[in-house]
């Protein structure tokens, strides 16, 4: 039989090589079998002129019997490259079942790899719907995009919305966590507007979407005013018709979070709003006198004082 670490190809190519890239699956294994009695590790992990192992070439047939096989000899060569890595191989050409087998023998190696290595294969993956966007990817039921808003990793949340445009772009967006919140609220949670704008550009309803935490709910909370003013700017009509006491604790959390812009509008909408207390049974009244400083040098405060006043005169 030819020597399997033989030079066969002026690219440096071993017979191991060649009958990988011609996805000769009973030829590799008998070549397989006889490494086993003939320096294994140094016949596969044979690279060619640019640095591929033979694992390379059956990555990019995407035979997970040829490289089951060689992973039997050799569990770490997945590891071993100075060429193309072959899960970024795999990955490039849509080989589903071989990225999944690659990247389950990889993982710890490839958290080490750099930024943009990782940056290009999460890519390449979520290009070739291979990671899958709507794929629930922790305990809590969170996918790909939950994980992306919610690390506020905003050229991530790009890439991944502009794959969905082609991929079922209203069930990724609205898939929720085991608590019910979408993606949209993690993106509240952290305040990055382009994030939720990106989600909204596809989406417009998705604020009103929702069984576990309300997205302008969790930005008031967390007192990111931009973001609480471009989501009531998307729900108002929604939100006026609430639950009476959903409506109040909104309002007292902009209270208390100094959001007057979107008390104020909340107020406007709904006069109701002016008899709200928080959980310690203070009023609005009594909230705003604790703060006095926030009514220097700004006009909100006293607009919504005297909307309060108002609201409770014709009350």
């Amino acid at each position: 039989m030819t020597g399997i670490q033989r030079i066969i190809t002026k690219k440096k190519e071993t017979t191991l090589h060649i009958a990988a890239a011609a996805n000769q699956e009973k030829f590799v294994r008998n070549l397989l079998r006889t490494m086993i009695y003939n320096n294994p590790y140094e016949n596969l992990t044979a690279v060619n002129e640019i640095g591929n192992t033979a694992l390379t070439y059956a990555a990019a047939t995407g035979n997970v019997n040829i490289a089951m096989a060689m992973l039997e000899i050799n569990s770490d060569l997945p590891n071993l490259h100075s060429g193309v890595k072959p899960l970024c191989m795999a990955a490039s050409l849509g080989h589903r079942k071989m990225v999944q087998l690659l990247y389950s023998r990889t993982k710890e190696v490839v958290r080490e790899w750099k930024e943009d290595e990782q940056d290009d294969l999460f890519i390449t993956c979520i290009e070739g719907d291979l990671y899958g966007i709507q794929r629930i990817i922790t305990k809590k039921k969170e996918t790909t995009l939950h994980i992306a808003a919610a690390a506020n990793q905003e050229k991530f949340v790009r890439n991944l919305l502009r794959t969905m445009i082609y991929n079922n772009p209203y069930e990724n967006l609205t898939a929720v966590n085991e608590i019910g919140n979408t993606a949209l609220t993690y993106a509240a949670a952290t305040g990055n507007v382009n994030i939720a704008m990106a989600m909204l550009e596809i989406n417009s309803d998705l604020p009103n979407l929702h069984s576990g935490v309300k997205p302008l709910c969790m930005a008031a909370s967390l007192g990111h005013r931009k973001m609480v003013q471009l989501l009531y700017s998307r729900t108002k009509e929604v939100v006026r018709e609430w639950k009476e006491d959903e409506q109040d604790d909104l309002f007292i959390t902009c209270i208390e979070g100094d959001l007057y812009g979107v008390a104020l509008e909340m107020l406007e909408d709904n006069p109701n709003l002016a008899t709200a207390r928080n959980k310690d049974g203070e009023t609005v009244l009594q909230l705003l006198a604790c703060n006095p400083s926030a009514f220097v040098g700004e006009t909100q405060p006293c607009e919504l004082l005297l909307l309060f006043f108002s609201c409770e005169l014709f009350d």
